[in-house]
């Protein structure tokens, strides 16, 4: 995704005020009996597995779709992912990576970090609907419907397409809070799925203080 020649604001994306069943099944590429299939049974459509950590140092539990869900929820990730990233996002976002994002920092004297503890399972379906009816404006009926292919068992699978972004999404208000105090206070952020970099020439406690007492009122855990 490049965000100067592709992406659009968040009021022109086909998701934006979505009223229609039909066209949200468009959308991602099913049937309208499809949707209403995996939305129905949404919680059952998952195989849950134990992955070994690449780096060897335990496991990872991975809640994993089955292909019809997943291949929509991809679908539904990349129409997401359409809508212009802010500046301080670089995963998951196509065209930055954690090379671009560390080069953000290098300059700077200080450098914190925060990490969100269990980013994917303490992001509630709640959440999720929150985005899609009060930010999107979509119908009540298809934010509903959007949450339960977003989410299993009450949050964001671990093993889903659509989690990295939907993660982002379903917070919005908060890293836009946060975006805030960094620019007010002149710093650098930028986050990377759930980790969260801020520097400068001086980073005092009372604005790291600040940064985590949002993440705090978001339901997270740093």
């Amino acid at each position: 995704m490049s965000a100067k020649r592709s992406t659009h604001s968040l009021e022109q994306s086909s998701l934006f005020r979505l009223v229609r069943r039909r066209r949200l099944a468009e959308l991602i590429g099913l049937t309208d009996a499809q949707l209403r299939y995996v939305t129905k049974y949404a919680d059952t459509l998952y195989r849950e597995v134990d992955q070994q950590k690449k780096n060897g140092t335990g496991t990872r539990h991975i809640e994993d779709p089955i292909k019809l869900l997943k291949d929509a929820q991809g679908k539904l990730a990349r129409l997401l992912s359409r809508i212009t990233p802010p500046d301080y996002l670089f995963c998951p976002v196509k065209r930055r990576c954690y090379v671009t994002n560390a080069a953000q920092h290098r300059a700077h004297r200080v450098v914190r970090s925060l990490d969100i503890h269990k980013y994917f399972p303490n992001t509630t379906s709640r959440r999720v609907f929150w985005f899609f009816s009060a930010v999107m404006q979509c119908d009540r009926a298809i934010a509903g419907t959007l949450t339960r292919l977003a989410c299993y068992q009450g949050h964001l699978p671990t093993g889903s397409p659509l989690s990295p972004i939907m993660a982002f999404f379903a917070h919005y208000d908060m890293w836009s809070d946060i975006g805030t105090i960094c620019q007010q206070e002149g710093l650098t952020l930028t986050v990377y799925v759930d980790d969260v970099t801020i520097s400068g020439d001086h980073v005092s406690e009372r604005v790291m203080w600040e940064i985590k007492k949002v993440i705090a009122r978001a339901g997270l855990h740093y």
